[in-house]
């Protein structure tokens, strides 16, 4: 052998031993920054391997033990992809979470999820996402290596399928771009953040869903590489230890979110907390926040669903947006004729009878809890108010005596939805009344409850993300479509889907929401009467 020769086979041996004792202590894969810092150049790593990829391999055909803790990603291949599905075939019931390549799983948490698998027979799936920043490749945490890994487009039933695209880890928003690839079907991707967009492709058909699960891993977005330590920043703040649980019936799906605790790893579904331990306790949501109420048209079938929840998971409080829907005095129909005049027919231009169906359902839904109902300032509240400030009501020849009542003491400063129901409410009844005014805070735990959603910041029209730059965590209602934006939640409605203003391709669903004590939250949707399997 040459003197060139032994020197350049020295050198070679000598970025293996680099790579491979790097493996060993951090178990995972150095990225080229670090290998730069290691003493390995660019040049001289393509110079004598030729790219990353061939050097990895290479260091773990030579040192197959300080691999032993990192998955090898050879075994994403169609061969394992095939047994993959027909283990899925077996189960109706999923976790389906994140594992980012190069980061270390939060044992807690996997521990905690395989307790609930085996309690719930459920199965255990992990989509595999990469930091592109980290050179990471596919390798994931050993631990893992028994586990149902993802890597390609996988049927959950004909409504609904966990989607193979590659997303990088550090995306900000995973759904942009996507909403177009969600007109056939509802799909779940791959990441580390916690988001639900819902995308209109009927109008009288379920919308679609696309849902991002949250991860497995603990954040480890530690970059030398100027450009990316932004998104790095970015990406370790909206991390979000969790995942998604997705049940299947026939062709239709149910799901909801799950968020551990950040410590321990436990986490919370519908009421029942599961720890790493395999201990299985109550943890009873501190709230159930219902979808848009809208008292008169509230659709039966979603009522009874909520009321299914609530004797399932036993809130202490329920909190309520748009209770009064104020269709008998509504401005949006004050110069329909033809539309006034069916409501005549069937009553429903009535206020009284409006106000007390109002009161009616509050009575029905206090007997379902044993705390209190906190009533948003809603948009719907400012109906009446409008019809009053107008004078409107002076005309109005079968509404001009409860409406001079209340006018009264709303000259005197009185909130006139919360007097108008009240009349018909016994002193019991309104002490178990908690009415919020407009822009007033009510939080539970960190997450800011009291807002519904219709009003942005300074005076600008709602939105989820606006609310989320004013509150991070929050839930709100309004747009009658559900929807996750990190720790901005909303809910849908409770109203009928079929409403007359409601024309054209339709986003809304019945979807409400658990708050627990420890911060966590699921929507919880009724699809069809149901909301999940027995």
């Amino acid at each position: 052998m040459s003197l060139d020769s032994e020197k350049q086979n020295k050198a070679r041996k000598n970025i293996l031993k680099v790579y491979s004792d790097f493996v060993k202590k951090n178990k995972r894969n150095p990225t080229h920054a670090e290998l730069q810092g290691l003493g390995v150049s660019r040049n001289a790593l393509r110079w004598h391997f030729g790219t990353y990829r061939d050097l990895k391999q290479e260091a773990r055909k030579l040192n197959p033990k300080a691999f032993e803790h990192i998955i090898d990603e050879t075994l994403f291949n169609p061969f394992n992809f095939s047994v993959l599905e027909d283990e899925v075939a077996k189960y109706k019931k999923f976790i389906i979470t994140t594992a980012v390549t190069g980061c270390e799983v939060h044992r807690g948490f996997y521990k905690a999820i395989k307790n609930y698998c085996k309690v719930n027979k459920a199965l255990l799936l992990v989509i595999p996402v990469s930091d592109a920043a980290a050179d990471a490749g596919w390798d994931l945490d050993k631990i893992l290596k028994d586990e149902k890994l993802v890597f390609d487009n996988l049927e959950l039933n004909s409504n609904i399928y966990i989607s193979g695209i590659k997303m990088g880890a550090k995306q900000i928003d995973p759904t942009t771009g996507l909403g177009r690839m969600a007109q056939d079907s509802s799909f779940i991707y791959g990441s580390p953040k916690q988001r639900l967009k819902v995308v209109a492709n009927s109008n009288h058909k379920l919308p679609h869903v696309l849902m991002g699960t949250g991860a497995i891993t603990k954040p480890n977005y530690l970059t030398e590489t100027y450009s990316s330590k932004r998104t790095a920043v970015l990406a370790e703040f909206d991390h979000k230890i969790g995942a998604i649980v997705l049940e299947l019936e026939d062709e239709k799906y149910y799901f909801r979110q799950i968020q551990a605790e950040p410590n321990s790893g436990n986490f919370v579904d519908l009421a029942r907390y599961y720890t790493s331990s395999g201990k299985i306790s109550r943890l009873e949501p501190e709230a159930f926040i219902l979808g848009d109420w809208h008292s008169g048209e509230t659709d039966p079938v979603a009522a009874k669903v909520w009321e299914e929840v609530i004797s399932e998971t036993n809130p202490k409080d329920l909190i309520l947006h748009d209770l009064f829907n104020g269709s008998s005095i509504s401005h949006w129909t004050q110069n329909k004729v033809i539309k006034k005049a069916r409501m005549a027919l069937s009553g429903d231009t009535n206020l009284t009878k409006e106000l007390k169906t109002t009161s009616v359902d509050l009575l029905n839904l206090l007997d379902l809890i044993k705390g209190k109902i906190i009533i948003t300032k809603s948009n719907h509240d400012d109906f009446l108010a409008r019809y009053l400030e107008d004078g409107r009501f002076m005309k109005d020849h079968e509404n001009f005596k409860i409406a001079i009542e209340i006018v009264k003491e709303m000259v005197d400063d009185k909130d006139p939805v919360k007097f108008g129901v009240e009349m018909f409410l016994n002193e019991e009844t309104k002490k178990r009344l908690k009415w919020l005014e407009r822009d007033e805070d009510y939080r539970i735990t960190k997450i800011e409850c009291g807002t519904h959603g219709d009003k942005g910041p300074n005076g600008s029209k709602g939105t989820l993300e606006n609310h989320e730059r004013s509150y991070k965590a929050c839930t709100i209602g309004h747009s009658h479509t559900p929807g996750i934006l990190r720790e901005a939640y909303q809910v849908g409605t409770t109203s009928r889907l079929d409403l007359d203003y409601a024309e054209g391709p339709s986003s809304w669903m019945h979807t409400s929401c658990l708050v627990y004590p420890n911060g966590s939250r699921q929507l919880i949707n009724s699809i069809m009467g149901k909301w999940r399997l027995k």
